[in-house]
């Protein structure tokens, strides 16, 4: 007894001569570092939700991923692999007794999207499992230090005022960070899943089980003789979409506000009234009578603005007809748009521009131009510079003038191009719409492209971040707030 107790003092003289940082690896048994700093609520606490949490994972996160990637999405614990071949009137019974089962709770069939949905949260499992081992290891570390430096709170009331002031906040972030895992990481990892799949119109669950294909979607993506050639033709013209009509919009934007800034205009008021008319009625209504504006049967653009400038047979250009004429349409209808927000914010940062840098540079005897280019210009952009940024990701993936305006059209006259389901004036996240067979375009959904989709869309979200964290950086906005 008394050589136990010991060898008990001579592991504890031990354990408080060790460092800090040498303390944390008796954290890998959960509770037993929190023990030996004497927290014996905060190690009970601590094994209940690492058992919990390991339970889960044993009872649902192994099969699920054992499912998932090891027999794959195309293994069917039953035997049954949907209905292929079935006449029409045994999946209608099929429908409806799989219905009947499913409200009693039972299961009928495998289903590979339902594999995967269990694997996605079984993965969620396993990752708040070592988030927890790995912070009640970290707190071994830091409960630590606090003794070592008589800095561990001995009573109730001075723990419960520690954890009131920094430990507050982050548990008010536990739920947002859940909220953020469920509704945003969620939906990414299994759009990156889906990509990796033989998911389409063809395979389609829960009649036919999919399986993992790899990385066969993206090399299809650039390297399909239908699907590579569409994809490199709208990406090009995603980018000139892109560059033209938000830097028209932008340049719109700043010249009227830059000119009704000028002390010698009158009535600014009304003048600011009429350019925010576009900007406070609803883009869906614009969009629907700019439709209208370009017809060229009856449209006002053909019938009254072209007349105006000469033209005797202005009913030639075809702008809803003809790819060209339908690009410049869209590029002036986004202008039309966007602009009054441009210039809403640069009306706004023009008015704290101190009037002080302007009387300088006159008494210097610099010009209107040098003025504008070395005070307006780098004032706005200091200010504005993110929102602009975020101007040029927005429009690549501006989806509701494209698809509102003409679906994405004219169609390709290239029969290859045309047989990818992509129009003349489609953008990225328009021509992911007509794959997966939720446009008129590609009414078939036998011929529903998923998996590509899903492929596109994860290149898609690589390229604008990538984009945007570069511009970002460079702004000169990000460095002046890095230096503070």
């Amino acid at each position: 007894m008394n050589t136990s107790s010991s060898d008990k003092k001579g592991f504890l003289n031990f354990y408080e001569k060790l460092s800090p940082g040498r303390k944390i690896w008796f954290g890998l048994i959960p509770g037993f570092g929190q023990v030996l700093n004497k927290q014996y609520v905060k190690a009970a606490f601590v094994v209940a939700i690492v058992a919990i949490l390991s339970v889960f994972v044993a009872i649902y996160s192994a099969p699920n991923i054992s499912t998932m990637f090891v027999r794959g999405l195309d293994h069917s614990q039953t035997g049954a692999l949907g209905y292929d071949g079935w006449t029409e009137s045994s999946k209608e019974i099929y429908d409806k007794v799989t219905s009947w089962i499913g409200n009693q709770g039972g299961i009928m069939f495998d289903n590979s999207l339902e594999i995967l949905v269990r694997g996605i949260f079984s993965i969620f499992l396993i990752i708040f499992l070592v988030a927890a081992y790995l912070i009640q290891m970290y707190d071994v570390k830091r409960a630590a230090f606090l003794i070592e430096f008589n800095e561990m709170p001995s009573d109730f009331k001075d723990k419960f005022k520690i954890i009131k002031e920094k430990s507050f906040p982050y548990l008010l972030l536990i739920p947002a960070v859940v909220i953020s895992i469920f509704f945003i990481f969620t939906p990414v990892l299994f759009t990156v899943m889906i990509s990796l799949t033989s998911y389409s119109g063809e395979n389609k669950t829960p009649a036919v089980l999919i399986g993992w294909v790899g990385w066969f979607n993206y090399k299809k993506m650039f390297t399909s003789d239908i699907f590579g050639k569409a994809f490199l033709v709208v990406l090009q013209w995603n980018i000139i979409w892109t560059l033209l009509a938000t830097t028209l919009q932008i340049s719109l934007g700043m010249l009227i506000a830059v000119i009704l800034n000028k002390k010698f205009i009158k009535g600014k008021l009304e003048f600011k009234i009429i350019f925010l008319l576009p900007y406070a009625i609803p883009a869906f209504l614009l969009i629907m009578s700019f439709k209208g504006f370009f017809n060229p049967t009856y449209g006002a653009m053909n019938n009254m603005i072209l007349k105006m400038f000469g033209m005797t047979d202005p009913q030639k250009i075809q702008w809803l007809a003809e790819g060209t004429f339908t690009k410049m349409a869209l590029i002036m209808i986004q202008t039309w748009l966007a602009f009054p927000f441009i210039f809403l914010l640069t009306t706004a940062v023009l008015q704290s521009v101190p009037q002080d840098l302007y009387e300088a540079a006159d008494i210097d005897g610099a010009k209107g131009r040098h003025k504008f280019s070395k005070i307006t210009l780098p004032m706005v952009f200091l200010t504005t510079g993110p929102i602009l940024i975020m101007q040029y990701t927005g429009n690549f993936n501006n989806f509701g003038v494209i698809y509102l305006f003409n679906q994405g059209g004219p169609a390709f006259l290239d029969t290859s191009l045309r047989a990818s389901y992509a129009g003349q004036t489609d953008i990225l996240l328009s021509w992911i719409y007509n794959l997966v067979g939720l446009n008129d375009v590609n009414a078939n959904s036998q011929a529903a492209e998923y998996a590509l989709g899903a492929a596109i869309g994860i290149f898609l979200a690589i390229f604008l971040m990538v984009i945007g964290v570069i511009q970002f950086t460079k702004s000169r906005s990000f460095k002046e707030m890095d230096m503070m």
